[in-house]
């Protein structure tokens, strides 16, 4: 069967066909999405409106499928960022990405990790604007020519380029693109569970880079560090004074979180922090604290 229904432009088979290309994408549009805002829930946002827009368009301005998905959805984004800028000026304590726990176990989802970005470049994109994030994660993450990229932002090709380079130059060489071996990460995690436990400074500030810095995002919601708490003998003591007044109930677990080891903590039912290490070889040089209830939705039940 092949016939219109009264209300839609299409034939049944063909809203089948469009329904199932843009669900062969969603995946790799939720990745584009959460990448440019840092947000899983603005992320979903992006990808429904894309689909409206995907459902609603002609067939004959589709080339290629993927093209235009990116496209439609990177300008959204680029919309997104562009409020959300304003919004985060005002946001009280340091500004963190929401992290994303890894729901699927299994060699799927074993093998998607290792093709992620790490939550630690997510922080680091921070620093760009919206259009230089924008212009680098469509080149340097998903590989679209310039060209595209261009017409998708609607800037010119030498524009586009010298923004992609702008942006890397702002980033620097040592941008955290992959992540440490999660069996090291594991080990590192447990280290800094054993020593926090007992709250043992020493062992604390051997783990730590001389230069280490921690990031807590509260949202002014619960109880956090306001500011970044730089340097390994005030980051080792920051964690000692937490272990002195750690609650009986509260548990902890190494769970997979944006394609790596993070560790959670649970007050019952309720997941309430979540830890993540960026790592330089044995040292840990930046650790990332999430406390804001509103972006620990995806961990709670």
């Amino acid at each position: 069967m092949n016939a219109k229904t009264d209300d839609a432009p299409f034939s049944i088979d063909e809203q089948n066909r469009r329904t199932s290309v843009f669900e062969a994408h969603r995946s790799m549009l939720m990745g584009l999405a959460y990448r440019m805002t840092g947000s899983w829930a603005d992320a979903e946002d992006v990808v429904q409106d894309t689909w409206m827009r995907w459902e609603a368009s002609a067939p004959e301005q589709v080339a290629s499928a993927w093209a235009w998905l990116a496209r439609t959805a990177s300008r959204l984004c680029l919309d997104l960022m562009k409020s959300a800028r304003k919004k985060r000026e005002v946001y009280t304590g340091p500004w963190l990405p929401e992290p994303v726990p890894d729901l699927i176990p299994g060699e799927t989802a074993a093998s998607e990790r290792g093709s992620m970005v790490s939550y630690a470049l997510l922080v680091v994109l921070e620093r760009l604007s919206p259009l230089e994030r924008a212009v680098y994660l469509l080149r340097e993450v998903f590989e679209f020519p310039y060209g595209d990229i261009a017409e998708w932002l609607e800037i010119r090709e030498d524009h586009a380029r010298q923004v992609g380079r702008r942006a890397r130059n702002r980033l620097g060489t040592g941008t955290p693109i992959r992540k440490a071996k999660p069996s090291h990460l594991e080990e590192l995690l447990n280290r800094f569970l054993r020593a926090t436990h007992e709250g043992d400074f020493t062992d604390l500030l051997a783990l730590f880079h001389r230069d280490v810095v921690m990031f807590a995002d509260g949202g002014g919601k619960v109880p956090s560090a306001l500011r970044p708490v730089y340097g390994s003998d005030r980051v080792s003591k920051f964690f000692v004074g937490l272990a002195r007044k750690r609650s009986e109930t509260l548990t902890h677990s190494i769970d997979w979180v944006n394609g790596a080891p993070a560790m959670i903590f649970r007050e019952g039912p309720l997941t309430g922090t979540v830890l993540m290490l960026d790592v330089d070889g044995d040292r840990v040089r930046t650790v990332y604290v999430m406390r804001n209830p509103d972006k620990l939705e995806l961990f709670q039940g």
